[in-house]
């Protein structure tokens, strides 16, 4: 299971077997709101084809990524590819083909996004596609720039823009319910104030609050006491790398780095050596801090730390901010992003992060994903 899929977006690859009494239907992901009648959608002729979808906007995947995908789609290429989040599904079709059994015998087969590259893989002969506004991703709000004019129509990407049928929040740094800073986060806030009991809204809220700041560098150190706290960092990656940069130009103490995967054990990054996670003592316990800064499996990570004697107190989970958050940015909250950035590159918030962004912005850009949003004007 990918750590971002949820058991229920399997279905839509047994749903001919579930609803066998019906030739057709739309299937739907949760992650959307919708903001038209879905008729036209629905009485699209698929004829002969399995399904009618959206394509998917390839051209944003990195080269690594896409070459990946094609080789084990063991395609020429993702010209095709498609959202499987809202489509028309042709269940008489999928029934009398038994496409079912074929979908289940890919299951577990290493694909990159399972349940998506499972129904390209098999269904991309008969596939018809519809209009980009039955999935327009709310990063894509206010900005064509993302939308490649090779993939859909000038006239496509404007309807859309102005007109979209469903609004897909994709990506987990794009679900207001994680992220109250995502493009249309009010939009879908209003409407679940609409229909859930005031408790339940609130109760939601505050946890989509407590995730929105626990992104920021603040709430991280916020943490942290530099003259007590060794810290520990779990994650050997590119993240878990530029944290320890950050963490030790302000000061802080990291001693090591935490990882399951033993090929890392034994190596070393800036006088840090990488080390299977270990049991801590009661000497040690009330010195220690570990900062989570692997992405994935979560849950897994805290019942281990958990088993290793490791308190709720002394661990802390960091939610990187990857390309798509800032994709996603809703602008209202550039300002914050650049306060937030100015601090952890100058240490406080009254640096000149703007020099430093025409001296070094490749650097910046990088870590950033500058290019996601327009908040300067000259490089």
């Amino acid at each position: 299971m990918k750590r971002s899929l949820t058991i229920h977006t399997f279905y839509k690859l047994i749903i001919a077997d579930i609803l066998e009494e019906y030739d057709k239907c739309i299937y739907l992901d949760g992650d959307i709101v919708v903001e038209n009648d879905l008729r036209q959608m629905y009485l699209v002729d698929l004829e002969n084809d399995y399904l009618a979808a959206v394509k998917q906007d390839y051209h944003l995947f990195s080269k690594d990524f896409i070459e990946r995908t094609i080789s084990k789609l063991e395609v020429d290429n993702l010209s095709g590819y498609f959202f499987a989040g809202d489509i028309v599904m042709n269940l008489k079709k999928m029934r009398e083909d038994k496409m079912t059994e074929r979908f289940l015998e890919a299951l577990g087969k290493g694909y990159l996004s399972e349940d998506q590259d499972i129904l390209y893989k098999f269904c991309r002969e008969k596939v018809k596609y519809i209009s980009l506004t039955y999935t327009f991703c709310n990063r894509y709000i206010n900005e064509s720039k993302f939308l490649s004019t090779d993939i859909y129509s000038r006239e496509e990407i404007e309807d859309a823009l102005q007109y979209p049928v469903i609004i897909h929040f994709a990506g987990g740094n794009m679900k207001p319910w994680n992220n109250l800073r995502c493009k249309a986060a009010e939009k879908w806030w209003n409407y679940a104030k609409n229909v859930l009991e005031d408790e339940t809204f609130k109760e939601i809220y505050d946890i989509a609050k407590k995730k929105t700041e626990e992104r920021d560098f603040d709430y991280l150190i916020s943490g942290l006491d530099k003259t007590r706290n060794k810290v520990i960092i779990f994650g050997f990656s590119m993240i878990g790398k530029m944290l320890c940069d950050d963490l030790m130009k302000f000061g802080y103490n990291v001693v090591s780095f935490f990882d399951n995967n033993e090929s890392f054990w034994g190596k070393k990054y800036n006088g840090c050596f990488v080390e299977k996670p270990k049991k801590i003592n009661d000497e040690n316990r009330p010195n220690f801090k570990v900062i989570i800064a692997a992405q994935g499996r979560l849950n897994v990570i805290l019942d281990q730390l958990s088993v290793l004697g490791y308190e709720e107190s002394a661990i802390i989970k960091y939610a990187a901010k990857n390309a798509i958050y800032y994709m996603g940015l809703d602008e209202k909250f550039y300002e914050h992003e650049l306060r937030e950035m100015t601090r952890r590159e100058c240490g406080r918030e009254d640096g000149d992060i703007k020099e430093k962004l025409k001296r070094n912005f490749s650097y910046l850009n990088e870590k950033y994903y500058l290019d996601f949003w327009n908040v300067i004007e000259e490089r």
